[in-house]
């Protein structure tokens, strides 16, 4: 990846769509699971977008994948 650009994010509905969940679903994965990524507010608004990167995304779906495959 080039040094200036730009991180890729992903939105709700990408990530539940990723993951196979639904809205209510990802929210209750991201209580649940301290180690899922924090999400990015678009601004300081109650209703402002959230986004999650992408890197992170990833970096954690290989390290839960991981540990699946560990047990």
């Amino acid at each position: 990846m080039h040094a200036n650009a730009p991180l890729q994010k992903l939105s709700i509905k990408e990530i539940c769509a990723l993951e196979g969940l639904s809205r209510s679903g990802l929210y209750k994965l991201m209580k649940a699971d301290p180690t899922f990524p924090k999400p990015i507010k678009s601004g300081p608004a109650r209703g402002a977008r959230v986004r999650f990167l992408a890197t992170e995304i990833a970096a954690w779906q290989e390290q839960h994948r991981a540990m699946q495959g560990a047990l």
